[in-house]
């Protein structure tokens, strides 16, 4: 997420990233095999979150 709120100005931010677990189907809910996130105040972004071995996986991020 890259949102910049002005020289000395922090918010709080969060992202979140989540691997769908094996078998999930693509625009439903899916249980999580792995997720990483990151929250703080920020002036420029939060960041950076990831997770590895996606292909063939949905991926969920949220903010």
């Amino acid at each position: 997420m890259d949102t910049y709120f002005g020289a000395s100005t922090t918010k709080h931010m969060a992202i979140f990233i989540d691997r769908c677990a094996a078998g999930s189907v693509a625009g439903k809910a899916c249980a999580s095999d792995q997720s990483d996130s990151d929250s703080n105040y920020y002036t420029w972004y939060a960041g950076p979150a990831d997770v590895t071995g996606t292909a063939n996986h949905c991926t969920k991020l949220h903010c």
